[in-house]
């Protein structure tokens, strides 16, 4: 591109953008098709490495560095890619676990007073039993 002149450098230039576009349109329709939703996730995950890897390569002008350079510059993106599919590709097929019960909790603290004792439970009675959606309305939370 050293030898381009400043036309053919905006040729290239928009064509990249029509690819970007492209991609994005792609990507668009992945979101929408009937597709399993954890193939859809990979396929905009890959879709999106390109994009980046396409502004990297032309835009932050990595076509014109050393190979060793380019390797280093790119290397992160697959590393991020193969780490942010595998969490959510996690997510959606993991194991769904119960969010635990919390016992014990600390006394709650309201807006321009510290609670103290009002609405706890009997002395000697467990936590558990306390009803915190019976909390009458007027009582602000901070």
């Amino acid at each position: 591109m050293a030898t381009m002149t400043l036309e053919e450098k905006k040729k290239v230039y928009f064509k990249v953008a029509g690819y970007l576009a492209a991609l994005t349109m792609i990507e668009l329709a992945f979101v929408y098709s009937p597709l399993p939703d954890t193939l859809k996730t990979i396929l905009i995950c890959v879709a999106s490495l390109l994009k980046a890897v396409c502004v990297g390569w032309w835009y932050m002008h990595l076509n014109h560095e050393t190979g060793w350079l380019k390797v280093l510059a790119i290397l992160p993106f697959f590393i991020a890619f193969f780490y942010a599919t595998y969490l959510i590709v996690d997510a959606r097929i993991g194991p769904t676990r119960a969010i635990p019960t919390y016992y014990n909790a600390p006394a709650k603290v309201y807006k321009g007073d510290t609670h103290h004792g009002e609405g706890a439970p009997a002395e000697g009675a467990p936590a558990e039993q306390k009803d915190d959606d019976a909390a009458s309305e007027d009582d602000e939370w901070s």
